[in-house]
């Protein structure tokens, strides 16, 4: 097992370069960074300045490996809007971040090496397939075998649709006729249920 990880771990350094290369390439045909900070404020001698500055004036393979080593070296650089350096700004998300998917890594696996093994083993079982193998596929049959698959559809699906459903109403409570039926004295049930729900309801059909 050590070896398959070693080797894995092997396969993806390039694989890795590879993405960095892409990534670098789709970043320099978007422009340059440069590009936001052009206005009445500043020269075009500043910017060049700070063209020069930057490395930005130099072949672009040779920016990729400046970057790549510099990127080795855990120097992201600094915001272009807030001047922070970019390396803090990811280490203070990245604690939450590796918490949570590391949870749910866990917490599906601990799911999903069961369920497989258990699915595998019982291929022709009532654990298996849609319907049990030899009846007629009756209606009571078919919805007991479709409560998991059903069930891990629906979940996956929610998360992303909580995103849109979230965005809708937190734009749609921000506005004044909502203030002001609250400020009528209408309870705060009717307000949510009857007049936000009609028009958090327009994004929301779209994206089912």
């Amino acid at each position: 097992m050590g070896k398959y990880i070693l080797k894995r771990i092997l396969i993806a350094i390039p694989v890795l370069i590879g993405i960095t290369l892409i990534d670098y390439a789709i970043m320099c045909l978007a422009g340059s960074p440069l590009e936001m900070l052009k206005g009445p404020r500043i020269s075009d001698a500043a910017l060049q300045a700070k063209e020069i500055a930057a490395g930005l004036d130099k072949p672009l393979i040779v920016q990729y490996f400046v970057w790549l080593w510099q990127l080795l070296q855990g120097n992201l650089g600094y915001s272009m809007k807030s001047y922070e350096p970019v390396s803090a700004m990811i280490g203070s998300h990245i604690g939450p971040t590796l918490l949570l998917m590391g949870a749910s890594l866990t917490l599906s696996l601990l799911i999903a090496v069961p369920a497989g093994i258990y699915s595998a083993v019982k291929q022709y079982s009532k654990g298996g397939g849609m319907n049990t193998l030899g009846m007629d596929g009756s209606v009571a049959d078919t919805i007991r075998h479709m409560v998991l698959p059903v069930t891990v559809l629906a979940v996956s699906l929610a998360g992303s649709n909580i995103r849109y459903i979230r965005s809708s109403f937190l734009e749609i409570l921000q506005q004044d006729y909502l203030r002001t039926a609250r400020a009528k004295g209408i309870g705060y049930k009717r307000v949510i249920w009857k007049h936000a729900m009609r028009n958090a309801l327009l994004p929301i059909v779209t994206v089912i």
